[in-house]
């Protein structure tokens, strides 16, 4: 009867120290390869933030852009907010975040930056609103400025 306890325990302890090996969702490359993994990632989105924004036509004949998901601007057009083709062609789309160091014109809004996307207009990805400190360049265009790298933290 002792030899059988024995056993039993020791077959406990057995199959404790196997299933620890059998673990299906480590990362490729075992916990050590996360590091890389993680850092191959941060580099990624790096590259991704210094690609030129590409926004949307919008608007008669394309002469706008969209700013959000119904928010249609342009030098010659002014901007559209909600209208029925607005929201066809700017479904989805979205402005990144903006701060004072951004590369676009930008200007304040009520919940952070915005961007100057015509003369006398600020606007961010939910709203715009009159502001007449902006005046945008008409040659220049908000959507083929560079977005401004984040510092990504691992």
């Amino acid at each position: 009867m002792k030899n059988t306890t024995s056993i039993g325990i020791m077959l406990f302890y057995a199959v404790g120290l196997a299933a620890g090996c059998l673990i299906t969702n480590c990362p490729r490359g075992g916990k050590r390869g996360l590091h890389s993994y993680m850092k191959k990632l941060a580099e990624e989105k790096m590259a991704l933030a210094q690609v030129p924004l590409q926004c949307a036509r919008c608007g008669p004949e394309g002469e706008g852009y969209c700013m959000g998901p119904s928010i249609c601007c342009g030098p010659q057009l002014g901007c559209l907010l909600a209208s029925p083709a607005t929201l066809n062609q700017c479904a989805g789309s979205v402005l990144p975040p903006q701060s004072p160091n951004s590369p676009a014109p930008t200007c304040y809004m009520p919940d952070g930056y915005g961007v100057c996307s015509t003369d006398g207009v600020c606007c961010n990805s939910e709203s715009c609103r009159i502001d007449p400190t902006c005046e945008v360049d008409p040659d220049h265009n908000v959507c083929n400025v560079w977005t401004e790298p984040k510092n990504m933290a691992l």
